[in-house]
């Protein structure tokens, strides 16, 4: 969200688009150390809970509503809301409130169960066209190969480093090795419970879209070069890989090209984005970590 909106201002918005029972109160959901500005619990005058989220109406947005209520989601693996109301500005969905565990401090033993539904979701859902990424700013592509180009190129162009560029793109033109399918691009362990009655569900379907399987595993630590918290993947990141590729029925050797992939991508997004703010880039200490992916072996990373 691009701005904090009151939850009281939130609640009279949702109450005047409601029928009857309307909501007495609004409290902001809290998470480790985040407080959410755009989720909140909600208590209606009889006493039913509910969670609410505010999603500001984008194209991306609107795409992820079409994409949920196309699924073919056989396990209901991705927990779905019970209501949407639509403002002139914003979409408000309305879901039953579950109580259960998420794999944050514990329970993290969960999170390849996570994705092991996540690869049987994808293969139900194979796509042959019309291809996009939250990196994208909402545009589709026809190809994989034409999305991938789309946002690979410009990272190309300003990377400075010593790094022969043809070996690079060499190395992403391996994520055409991908599965093209409806995606969900922020697993992080925040969006994963685990409910009382032993259901695993995906609470936050906001990136969902049709994408590029690989771009599934932006949340998880491949080498374990990024810092490490709660809400991203890197002590268990190596069984996680092994457990979606496996379901997927890939190979270990192309599973490897392609998560060194998804790690050489993930090194330039996050290098444009720097350059893009204009922050001094030390290229030697940029090198030493990309010499570590890009000289990488199957046996580092699964």
């Amino acid at each position: 969200m691009k701005e904090n909106i009151k939850p009281d201002t939130i609640k009279d918005l949702l109450n005047s688009h409601l029928k009857n029972d309307n909501f007495k109160t609004l409290e902001p959901i809290q998470l480790e150390d985040h407080t959410y500005t755009d989720l909140f619990k909600g208590i209606t005058g009889g006493n039913e809970t509910f969670a609410v989220k505010l999603r500001q109406k984008t194209e991306s947005i609107k795409n992820s509503i079409k994409y949920l209520n196309a699924l073919n989601d056989s396990e209901d693996f991705i927990f779905k809301y019970k209501n949407l109301i639509e403002t002139e500005n914003y979409y408000i969905f309305i879901s039953e409130w579950l109580e259960g565990c998420q794999p944050i401090k514990t329970d993290r033993h969960l999170i390849k169960d996570f994705f092991k539904k996540l690869a049987h979701l994808n293969l139900n859902n194979t796509s042959s066209s019309s291809f996009s990424s939250m990196y994208l700013d909402g545009k589709s592509y026809p190809s994989i190969e034409e999305m991938i180009n789309a946002e690979a190129i410009p990272y190309l162009e300003i990377y400075m480093g010593k790094h022969d560029k043809k070996i690079i793109k060499k190395n992403i033109e391996n994520l055409n090795l991908g599965l093209g399918c409806i995606i969900l691009e922020d697993m992080n362990t925040g969006n994963m419970l685990k409910t009382e009655k032993g259901r695993l569900k995906i609470i936050d379907a906001e990136h969902i879209t049709s994408g590029l399987n690989l771009y599934q595993f932006e949340h998880i630590n491949i080498l374990g070069l990024n810092k490490k918290e709660w809400y991203n993947i890197t002590d268990e990141a190596k069984e996680v890989l092994n457990a979606y590729f496996s379901e997927i029925g890939e190979s270990k050797n192309k599973a490897f090209l392609q998560i060194k992939a998804v790690a050489v991508l993930s090194f330039l997004r996050e290098l444009y984005f720097q350059v893009w703010q204009k922050q001094k880039i030390d290229y030697s200490e940029k090198d030493r970590i990309f010499d570590i992916i890009l000289n990488c072996g199957i046996e580092e990373i699964l």
